[in-house]
């Protein structure tokens, strides 16, 4: 019996394989070159696959993150053993950089001689769409598609975004993670867009700072053979950015250096830059160790924006449901379907410290374990965070002393280290922030 082996039954199978499937060739320079990817890309990121793999060949975001992708694995395939789960970025036609957990083979044909690259990108969970399953082949999602602004607090956070617009200021976005405030960011930088201006967006957390620095101010990469490859950078451009920084505590100490002179040039120049942050932790505090430069800081000059966290907005909780409810409803094809208030109303009453990433995985599995078209909530009992908290192990006696350390060292694990703030331990406690640092440094707590 003939085997058949083209081309076209190769691609109809990778098409049909979980995840994006990239494939690069590597050529005589040791270049990688990305000559194929499969239908998932389209139905995930937004992008036909010819389309994409145009894209990488053309200086812009694409190639940058794909090169970033190369480097890693460069990386990865020099170190022994298994680590945590890498993650790289794509950019989506809704201009969101997604997230994926990336695997990879380097090997070569046996036929052509030919090195290649074969890489699977798996969406990190709720992190590109609230519902994945076999019968959901378009749409895109994000927490953007689900943006609620009723309750008060965010009704005012929108006020706000309405006052920044007519002032030059930069913005510094904090909250929990899951929150938001990739959503808020994104809209604020349309906010403040002009035909003149463009929208970047990088993700520092992951990024090396020799990968931080070449993408925003640009450099040059030696190959193989003596050739040097010249990259411009994000603020290289000669007109006004609206540069987007998500996890700006990870802003290297170079770029930092780098961004407060190219900013003094860009202004010199006249063109303008707006910074928007994003941080979950209070750039105050990450000063105090040193790890942020306090001039730049001052410099910056941020407007600050709390995002609460979902369980302070729970009036937002049971709209934001229902949307997903039927925009999932829509695309799943399902006829008339129940939401009874009842089940929105238990939804609301949740904690979710996971925020809409958590919101989002119990829609879906309450969705997919409903029957009889009508919504029914599928909620773990979960302890409330205070709860959490107090269940320290104690399962002997022990010095008062001692008691008190674990359960400061659960709240600080709960605050991720944060003190001061309206969201730090210090409130959480309902203490004076040098009281509690009085205790902490009684009990050796750093």
């Amino acid at each position: 019996m003939k085997t058949v082996t083209n081309n076209a039954f190769w691609r109809e199978i990778l098409d049909h394989l979980p995840g994006i499937v990239l494939v690069f060739r590597i050529d005589e320079e040791e270049k990688a070159h990305l000559i194929f990817a499969n239908n998932e890309l389209r139905d995930i990121v937004g992008y036909k696959p010819q389309e994409f793999v145009l894209a990488s060949e053309t200086e812009g975001i694409i190639n940058q993150q794909l090169d970033q992708l190369i480097n890693k694995i460069a990386e990865l395939s020099h170190q022994a053993g298994e680590g945590e789960k890498e993650i790289c970025y794509l950019r989506a036609r809704n201009d969101r950089d997604l997230p994926f957990y990336f695997e990879f083979s380097i090997f070569q044909t046996k036929s052509a001689r030919t090195n290649l690259i074969v890489t699977t990108l798996v969406p990190v969970e709720d992190a590109v769409s609230p519902l994945r399953t076999g019968s959901i082949s378009n749409g895109h999602y994000s927490e953007m598609d689900f943006f609620v602004a009723e309750s008060p607090i965010m009704q005012a956070i929108m006020d706000k975004i309405g006052q920044i617009k007519y002032e030059e200021t930069n913005v510094l976005i904090r909250g929990e993670e899951g929150t938001g405030r990739h959503t808020i960011a994104m809209r604020l930088a349309h906010e403040l867009s002009s035909e003149k201006s463009s929208i970047h967006k990088v993700e520092l957390n992951g990024l090396s700072a020799t990968e931080q620095q070449r993408l925003l101010f640009g450099g040059e990469k030696d190959r193989s053979g003596g050739s040097v490859q010249q990259y411009s950078g994000i603020l290289d451009d000669d007109h006004d950015v609206i540069l987007i920084l998500s996890e700006l505590s990870y802003l290297s100490s170079e770029c930092q250096s780098l961004l407060h002179d190219n900013l003094q040039m860009r202004q010199q120049k006249g063109w303008t830059t707006r910074i928007i942050g994003i941080t979950k932790y209070a750039l105050e505090d990450v000063i105090n160790t040193d790890k942020f430069d306090a001039t730049l800081y001052y410099e910056l000059n941020f407007y600050p924006l709390l995002i609460p966290a979902l369980r302070n907005r729970t009036s937002d909780i049971p709209l934001i449901s229902k949307k997903w409810i039927e925009q999932a409803v829509r695309l799943l094809k399902l006829d008339k379907f129940n939401i009874p208030d009842k089940e929105l109303e238990k939804l609301a009453s949740h904690d979710w410290p996971g925020n809409l990433p958590e919101l989002f995985h119990v829609l879906k599995e309450s969705l997919l374990a409903s029957s009889k078209n009508t919504f029914r909530t599928k909620l773990n009992s979960k302890k409330s965070v205070n709860e959490n908290i107090l269940s320290s192990e104690v399962k002997e006696i022990i010095p008062y002393d001692e008691m008190n350390r674990k359960y400061l060292k659960k709240v600080l694990e709960f605050t991720e280290g944060k003190i001061y703030g309206e969201d730090g331990a210090a409130a959480l406690l309902e203490l004076k922030p040098t009281t509690l640092q009085s205790k902490l440094k009684k009990l050796n707590l750093k």
